[in-house]
């Protein structure tokens, strides 16, 4: 009889409780398999974010790493696209994935140009990716935080600033001066300038490597300039003795002595072949000849003596130096008689004697 259950061949009146029994069986299986394998499988799934290019989209998945997540997803990664965390990092449930695709750029960094390809979305995550650092002073176009397309041209302008020193040669400055004893218009230099020197120090400005703006820091003047100083001439015509003339340069505060052709003042007798020979080559003459220093009055030059009148320098002599003049007469004794005289102008004219003065 137990067989025949089992095998459900006898016993008609007992089909109902083994329908039953089986049914209770199944659903007791369908309950199991739900509270078990079900329970299971909602375990596995994780919900992430996964972000491409900065669409964000939450998925669930059983993926294990963010390798099999993007596979899952059909998110092909090229060799220079940036995904984070690492694909072989482990997925947890709130995980956020990201994947940024490479651009390639074209960076001007100073003088050199060069292209690569990154997974950057703004300038200054392309210029971190790209190896470039910034000084303080460098110059980025377009800005740090612009985003950044395929093609984009980023261009680091370098820039750079020193203190550079450099000697300075401070040429003299000219002076210039009225002179009163200088006819209108000339001009005599009385001091020489001398150069000076100076260290300057400048802060310079340089992009990419060349220089752009300098400005003064520091000057130093090591040596100061003397200037070169000269006399400009305001003295017009003169006129003496109903002569007008216009002098070369007037001299001030001259003293006067005589001489006479004797051994006394020249050391020649009348029995010496120069006996009255001046040192122009010419015989001395009273009322003409006058002896003066060479480096003041050139020899053959005319000149005007107040008190005296029209003379020419034709002679020299050892006792005259600098304003001092020597006047010619014809005696010793005259000579002697006239002495020394101080405080005497004297108009230098030139080698002509002015139209209109008679010869003496």
């Amino acid at each position: 009889m137990k067989l025949a259950f089992l095998r459900g061949a006898s016993s008609p009146g007992r089909t109902p409780r083994v329908v039953a029994w089986v049914c209770a069986l199944v659903a007791v299986t369908a309950s199991l398999l739900a509270m078990g394998f079900g329970r299971m499988s909602a375990s596995d799934a994780k919900a992430v974010t996964l972000a491409v290019e900065g669409r964000e989209t939450v998925v669930r998945t059983e993926a294990d790493t963010v390798a099999q997540l993007l596979r899952e997803q059909g998110v092909a990664v090229g060799p220079r696209d940036r995904v984070m965390p690492a694909p072989d990092a482990p997925l947890s449930p709130g995980m956020r994935v990201s994947v940024e695709r490479a651009r390639l750029l074209t960076f001007r960094v100073g003088s050199t140009t060069f292209q690569r390809a990154v997974a950057a979305r703004t300038v200054q995550e392309a210029l971190l990716e790209a190896g470039v650092t910034l000084g303080p002073l460098d110059r980025v176009s377009p800005g740090l935080r612009q985003p950044v397309a395929s093609g984009l041209v980023i261009t680091v302008t370098r820039v750079e600033e020193r203190l550079v020193q450099e000697e300075k040669v401070l040429k003299p400055h000219v002076v210039k001066t009225a002179s009163h004893d200088l006819p209108a218009g000339d001009q005599r230099m009385l001091q020489k300038g001398k150069a000076g020197k100076a260290v300057v120090t400048y802060r310079v400005r340089l992009e990419n490597g060349v220089e752009v703006a300098r400005d003064l820091v520091d000057r130093d003047v090591i040596a100061a300039p003397q200037p070169t100083v000269i006399a400009v001439g305001t003295l017009r015509g003169i006129e003496r003795q109903g002569v007008t003339f216009l002098p070369r340069r007037v001299l001030h505060n001259v003293m006067l002595t005589a001489y006479g052709p004797g051994v006394v003042h020249t050391g020649k007798g009348p029995d010496h072949p120069l006996y009255g020979i001046t040192a122009l080559g010419t015989r001395a003459k009273e009322g003409r000849t006058i002896a003066v220093d060479p480096a003041v009055i050139p020899l053959g030059w005319w000149v005007y003596i107040e008190g005296l009148g029209f003379r020419r320098a034709e002679d020299t002599g050892g006792s005259v130096k600098g304003k001092k003049i020597d006047v010619y007469f014809e005696t010793d004794a005259l000579a002697s008689r006239f002495g020394l005289k101080r405080g005497h102008t004297v108009y230098v004219i030139g080698p002509h004697l002015p139209r209109g003065a008679a010869a003496p």
